[in-house]
């Protein structure tokens, strides 16, 4: 068990808190970059380049928004993602994300983007009982961290969107398109060569045993 992660502002205020549950963390340097690339691709290409807000995802979202009439999903970078787990409803709302917002500034004032992107991958739901990247990797793959393939780390990646229903163990189909729209945004960033594209969508989908029961330990 992994006692919670606990991330204060420079006067003592909590920003941040992990959940109470069992995952393996493992340190960003340890992670095969291609998985890394993956992750980056499939939920924040820019990561590297804003300061916890992409601004033009927003301003995409809001047009959106506006032809729809409605609160669509989704601009949300990975600090945000990180910054929605302090919160414990899951509500699509205008003040919800300008909360989402305004930690994930304070989240990039404490932190660097890799210890960002760190605390991402080791809590994160990939689906199945699988907190964490390791966790997945064994989960969906039964396979360490340095064995996965480009094309398991792009279908990974995809999970955490929708960790449920387009799971591979429930719907196979969606999430080898889902892997494929990964793989491409890879390719057009310069991740992964014309090769490696047609060789990781050319692989063959070996999942694992399936999920297993896990027991979730929480702390008073």
């Amino acid at each position: 068990d992994v006692p919670p992660t606990k991330i204060y502002s420079a006067d003592g205020v909590l920003l941040y808190q992990s959940i109470n549950i069992f995952r393996k963390p493992v340190e960003l340097d340890k992670i095969p970059q291609h998985i890394v690339d993956a992750t980056l691709a499939a939920e924040d290409k820019r990561f590297y380049q804003h300061n916890g807000v992409d601004e033009w995802a927003i301003a995409r979202q809001m047009v959106t928004n506006a032809k729809e009439q409605r609160v669509a999903g989704g601009a949300s970078t990975i600090t945000m993602q990180l910054a929605k787990r302090a919160f414990s409803n899951s509500e699509k709302t205008i003040t919800r994300k300008i909360d989402d917002m305004a930690l994930a500034f304070e989240l990039e004032r404490k932190l660097t983007k890799d210890e960002i992107l760190q605390y991402y991958l080791n809590e994160v739901y990939y689906g199945s009982g699988a907190y964490g990247i390791k966790a997945a990797a064994e989960v969906h793959f039964n396979k360490k961290l340095e064995k996965i393939t480009i094309g398991e780390a792009a279908m990974l990646a995809r999970l955490v969107r929708r960790p449920s229903d387009e799971n591979p163990y429930i719907n196979l189909k969606k999430a080898t398109t889902n892997r494929n729209v990964v793989l491409n945004i890879m390719h057009e960033e310069g991740m992964i060569t014309e090769e490696e594209l047609a060789a990781a969508k050319a692989e063959e989908v070996k999942l694992g045993e399936g999920p297993k029961s896990r027991t979730v330990v929480h702390k008073a």
